[in-house]
C-alpha cells in the first residue's frame, strides 16, 4: 500500500439566486395570459417583439445552464434594455 498526501484549496459555492429564469418565464407567461404584458407595434410585429423578449430571457437560461454566466448577464441586460426601449416607444406613440 502506498500513501499519497493530497492538498488543495476549495471554493465555497455561490448561493442559488432567489429568482430564477424559470420564475421570470412563469411571470412573463402569466402576464401575457392575463393581458398585463402585451407587445407593441403594428400588425404582427407586436407579438413578434413580445416573443423575441421571451426568447432572450430563455436564451439567458440556456447560457446559465451551460455555465456561461457573463454571457447570460449580457443577454439579460439586452432583454432588460429591449423592454425599456419598447416602453419608451409605447409612451411616445411610436409604431
Amino acid at each position: 500500500m502506498v500513501e499519497v498526501l493530497l492538498g488543495g484549496v476549495g471554493t465555497q459555492a455561490e448561493p442559488p439566486p432567489s429568482t430564477t429564469i424559470a420564475d421570470i418565464l412563469d411571470f412573463f407567461d402569466a402576464s401575457v395570459a392575463d393581458g398585463t404584458l402585451v407587445g407593441n407595434g403594428p400588425g404582427k410585429s407586436a407579438n413578434g417583439r413580445k416573443n423575441a423578449l421571451r426568447n432572450m430571457i430563455e436564451a439567458a437560461g440556456d447560457l446559465i445552464d451551460d455555465y456561461y454566466v457573463e454571457e447570460a448577464c449580457q443577454q439579460l441586460l439586452d432583454a432588460y434594455l429591449a423592454q425599456m426601449i419598447l416602453d419608451l416607444m409605447a409612451s411616445l406613440g411610436c409604431e
